[in-house]
């Protein structure tokens, strides 16, 4: 199996139109008997396409995928994603391996929307599709942002942060 394939797999398994349709039964036929998953920021590996498939069996409830793009070449592919764990938004970079035209092993990596700082405004603007309508709540030390959710209205960004003369509000457009 060759590049095309590996992609072409990719594309049919997490949406090459952008929406991810999950599938457990098409996940493991896929994924090779001796498949591996890392999430490095929990510290959790799966082994084997039989373990993959029981998590996602008795997952509670699945996020909604948003594939921002699927890049890569011969055996190692790199997918980013927008989930949508109702109302929480984490972005996701899946690092993807193959061997023999299936998936041997994806390093999954999870990041929460935070604010951007204000000292570096003036250089840069907002990435369009990176950061949808949210509303970050500081729920941690000054500068940490630890929940963020969807907002009713998509037009804006509205951010909440804690600094030591008390909470602030700023709105992007």
């Amino acid at each position: 199996m060759g590049e095309q394939e590996n992609r072409r797999i990719l594309e049919r398994l997490f949406g090459g139109d952008g929406i991810v349709a999950l599938s457990a039964e098409e996940e493991y036929a896929a994924r090779a008997e001796d498949f591996v998953m890392d999430m490095p920021q929990s510290g959790e590996r799966i082994m084997g396409r039989d373990a993959m498939r029981k998590m996602q069996e008795a997952y509670p409830a699945p996020p909604s995928i948003r594939v921002r793009r699927i890049i890569g070449d011969g055996d190692l592919f790199v997918m980013e994603a927008v989930s949508d764990y109702g109302g929480d938004i984490y972005h996701v970079s899946n690092i993807v391996e193959f061997r023999d035209g299936r998936i041997i092993r994806e390093t999954r990596y999870y990041a929460a929307p935070f604010p951007a700082p204000e000292w570096r405004s003036r250089w840069v603007g907002t990435a369009p599709g990176l950061v949808d309508s949210l509303i970050c709540e500081d729920l941690g030390p000054p500068g940490r942002m630890s929940s963020c959710r969807k907002l009713s209205r998509p037009s804006s960004v509205v951010m909440w942060s804690r600094s030591p003369a008390g909470v602030t509000r700023r709105s992007r457009r």
